[in-house]
């Protein structure tokens, strides 16, 4: 059931705290299909919506940040683990690009 928003999303990334990075040195196919299948739990997209989230995510965001975004919706306690490596301009990145991709992404 997917009951997660944006908002709840980008909470739970606020929250998390620090350590190594989830995907660390996965590929980006790898990256993309673990990233839609976490939006397909997380956030009110469909399929189309998530692959493009998702495909977003790889072109947009940084390993780090595409790490500690996944791991926020599938690993909390990793997530909690790699806040530390996490600045705040990366969570303003991931900020912006959630309110951005779930716009863009919702259209599919």
């Amino acid at each position: 059931m997917r009951t997660r928003t944006c908002g709840s999303l980008l909470q739970a990334i606020l929250l998390a705290a620090s350590g190594p990075a989830f995907a660390q040195g996965a590929d980006e196919a790898i990256q993309r299909t673990r990233l839609a299948e976490a939006c397909g739990i997380e956030l009110k997209l469909s399929e189309a919506g998530c692959r493009c989230l998702a495909d977003r995510a790889v072109a947009d965001l940084n390993d780090l940040q595409r790490d500690y975004l996944l791991a926020t919706a599938v690993a909390p306690r990793a997530a909690e683990r790699m806040r530390a490596s996490i600045s705040q301009q990366d969570i303003q990145v991931l900020a912006t690009f959630l309110a951005a991709a779930e716009q863009e992404c919702s259209a599919q």
